[in-house]
């Protein structure tokens, strides 16, 4: 699963930075540091407008990545891992039928996680649990 960190992880690197600098320069302990790198723990508007300002990525892709391993982390606790994922969702969803007709796009047809979050933004609900009651 992509979390920020990774792309941080490589910032530092490239950089030539370590984790321990870069965590006094932000203000935070080293095990926070070490949770942010390791997707461990959320990252704050706070915190990714900090990391902005010390390495010029922005803020909006930093929260944009973030938000999407929650949804995905999410989606994973929901229905337990992603063969249950396939069977409950993607054929439920005649998500064949859907690309089929093309009215529906999908980022990563290979990622079943990314085809719930696509389908997700198509059916413009918040979760799966809100299709029942849209039925009744």
């Amino acid at each position: 699963m992509i979390y920020f960190g990774k792309y941080l992880k490589d910032y530092l690197e490239y950089s030539n930075i370590s984790q321990t600098e870069f965590a006094m320069r932000m203000g935070i302990t080293q095990k926070h540091m070490n949770e942010i790198l390791n997707g461990k723990t959320n990252i704050t508007l706070e915190m990714a407008a900090n990391i902005e300002r010390l390495t010029g990525i922005k803020s909006s892709f930093i929260i944009s990545v973030e938000n999407s391993r929650i949804l995905k982390e999410s989606i994973l606790k929901e229905y337990g891992n992603l063969q249950h994922i396939k069977e409950e969702i993607i054929k439920k969803y005649y998500i064949n039928e859907l690309k089929k007709r093309k009215w529906i796009k999908f980022k990563d047809e290979t990622d079943e996680l990314q085809i719930c979050i696509d389908l997700l933004d198509f059916l413009k609900i918040k979760d799966f649990e809100v299709v029942p009651k849209l039925e009744e």
